[in-house]
């Protein structure tokens, strides 16, 4: 028997690749296989294996075994040459593995027969009798037919089956008619003609047929509307059509003599009529014949929970959408349209059905649209309040779609619906800020609320240790930010307090002494907004170095390591000074999940990565904590 070992049968999914381990002299050596074309080698050098597999190269085979051997080299330096060849190499066989593969090819389908003829003779009461189509085949197949007045019992089917081919002759008058049924599996496509005689001579009396007789519509309330349902006509002479309901139309009003056909489709009306399956029809006159198409449509509600476009979300929210489908092979399909900075994006969400439900949650590419606050937003640190950012605008086609193909089922368009960052607050502020805060007259106070009353703030009022107020004009957005250094205020002194409000948010301000330093931590935090943190304690700053190096062979004996680049990591490690509630200890410990932060000292804003992950409490003095906050810059 061999090393390796491959049974295949064309059509099939191939057999596992098989994986042999190497034995080579030296680690960093190249390894060369011979093999044919066929069979497809990764190598695995960390761990001396290689994986053995079959490719798409094999079908081009004769059916049959093939037996070979897999030969496996090492290629080493043997001497050194003179450039531009500065080495002699030689190939030393390390290991040899015989492969054997069992190849069989697929037996071909076949159709039969080859050919369908149909017979009618106007005024006979026998119908033409439906016919077989034999299918022999090892592979799964499709049937389809190009006319409507043929009839086919399935359309798909695996293995041998006799599919019965019918035609439906009502309507029709004298002639020859054709048309085609076809087989497709994986590899061939089979088109099996299909002929229709129709024998005889229309009566001299008046007649109209309509086919179908019936049509049912499925409509999702508020989504798109279904494509329109034919209906094929056969009279006598002129006729009338007339749709008996205002939600549904048709596309024409009349006809005349001979053969022809008309749509019929619902239009905006059908929203009112609420959830349920409501009938109406379609009625055909010619003189003192009536016939009438029944039309059902079947109206049901999309999803449990829509996005409200006069309503703000949050992109880290469980923004949820769920469909509730009995179809086959179908799928919950969403394409998101959103903007940012005049930048277009789209993106597609393919969720497949688990037991009738489908379900994908939004918001977290919206977030990366959004991006980054760029520190510039900050401007000229001045007392203001300003706008962060506007909310992502965001079109959501939700539809139910075949899995294999572009047909939509089903579906509702939404448009504008507003995202912005983070998750949904307690209340109007986009901040963890305490109710109270504690910082020295030459601190920065920082933050965020939603719009309330739907209208932009007008005034920020300072009252109590001092009075101010500070007009503001800002366009009307979801979203504001409040700056305020401190040094602007003039007249205050340690334990002064005072209420800074804006639109209804207040914050509460207690003067707190200075410190050794000073510095201001700027970070933006989770609703995409700034927050800052003032440090009063001793700020050390130091350099790292780390380097870059490359190894290469000299020689087989000798090996040479250089340096290829050196780095400068500038860090600072700065005491906060006292921090007077636990509440600020969890205001600041929000930061170390922040990826945007900034550095205020010295009037010079620095961009650092933190490096902690939680505080270490280094000092305790009368349950006033300080702690060590060590940042890293970004720029070397």
């Amino acid at each position: 028997m061999a090393d390796i070992n491959f049974n295949y049968k064309e059509g099939e999914a191939f057999p596992p690749a098989q994986i042999v381990s190497i034995s080579p002299g030296f680690t960093d050596t190249q390894i060369i296989v011979t093999k044919p074309n066929w069979i497809t080698i990764t190598q695995d050098r960390p761990n001396n294996k290689i994986r053995v597999s079959l490719n798409n190269r094999v079908n081009d085979l004769p059916e049959g075994v093939r037996n070979f051997t897999l030969l496996i080299y090492e290629r080493e330096i043997i001497e050194f040459g003179i450039p531009p060849d500065p080495y002699i190499y030689a190939n030393i066989l390390i290991n040899t593995y015989t492969v054997q593969v069992n190849y069989t090819k697929r037996k071909p389908t076949t159709v039969n027969p080859n050919k369908l003829d149909f017979y009618h003779m106007i005024g006979n009461s026998t119908l033409p009798a439906a016919q077989g189509l034999g299918i022999t085949s090892e592979d799964s197949y499709t049937i389809s037919r190009d006319q409507p007045w043929i009839s086919i019992s399935r359309v798909s089917g695996t293995g041998n089956t006799n599919v019965i081919i019918g035609v439906n002759v009502q309507a029709l008058v004298p002639g020859t008619y054709n048309g085609n049924v076809r087989v497709q599996d994986s590899l061939t496509t089979f088109t099996i003609p299909v002929s229709l005689v129709v024998d005889g001579e229309l009566g001299t009396e008046d007649f109209l047929f309509a086919t179908p007789s019936e049509i049912r519509l499925e409509h999702t309330r508020y989504g798109f509307l279904s494509s329109p349902r034919s209906v094929s006509v056969n009279a006598s002479g002129s006729f009338s059509i007339e749709a008996t309901s205002s939600w549904m139309n048709v596309s024409r009003s009349s006809g005349n003599q001979n053969t022809l056909s008309f749509d019929v489709e619902l239009n905006d009306n059908v929203n009112a009529l609420g959830i349920g399956v409501f009938v109406s029809e379609v009625v055909l006159v010619l003189g003192s014949i009536t016939k009438k198409v029944k039309v059902e449509v079947d109206i049901t509600p999309f999803i449990e929970d829509l996005f409200d476009p006069d309503k703000l979300y949050f992109t880290d929210d469980e923004n949820t959408i769920r469909l509730v489908s009995s179809a086959e092979k179908t799928q919950l399909s969403v394409i998101v349209k959103a903007s940012n900075q005049n930048q277009s994006y789209r993106f597609k969400y393919g969720i497949p059905f688990f037991k009738g439900i489908s379900r994908t949650r939004v918001g977290g590419e919206i977030r990366k649209i959004i991006g980054k606050l760029p520190k510039n937003d900050l401007g000229e640190l001045i007392s203001k309040a300003y706008i962060p950012y506007t909310p992502s605008f965001t079109d959501l086609d939700i539809t139910e779609n075949k899995i294999f193909s572009d047909e939509i089922l089903r579906g509702v368009p939404l448009k504008d619906i507003r995202f912005i960052k983070g998750i949904t607050p307690p209340d109007a502020k986009l901040t963890n800020l305490p109710e109270k805060i504690y910082i020295t007259k030459k601190g920065i106070l920082s933050f965020s609320f939603l719009e309330q009353n739907s209208a932009s703030p007008e005034t920020i009022t300072i009252s109590g240790a001092i009075e101010k107020t500070i007009s503001v004009q800002l366009e009307r957005n979801d979203l504001y930010s409040v700056l305020i250094p401190l040094s602007d205020l003039e007249g205050l002194s340690t334990g002064d307090e005072f209420t800074m409000s804006v639109s209804g948010v207040e914050t509460n301000i207690q003067i707190k002494p200075l410190g050794i330093d000073h510095c201001i931590v700027f970070w933006e935090n989770i609703w995409g907004c700034w927050d800052t943190f003032e440090c009063t304690g001793q700020i050390r700053s130091r350099n790292k170095y780390s380097y870059t190096s490359d190894e290469y062979r000299l020689n087989r004996n000798s090996l040479i390591k250089e340096i290829l680049e050196i780095d400068t990591i500038g860090e600072f490690t700065i005491d906060t000074g006292w921090v007077y509630s636990q509440e600020e200890v969890r205001y600041l410990e929000s930061m170390f999940i922040s990826r945007n932060i900034w550095l205020l000292i010295d009037g010079r804003f620095i961009q650092v990565n933190t490096k902690n992950s939680s505080f270490d409490p280094y000092l305790t003095r009368r349950f006033k904590k300080s702690f060590k906050l060590t940042f890293e810059k970004t720029i070397r």
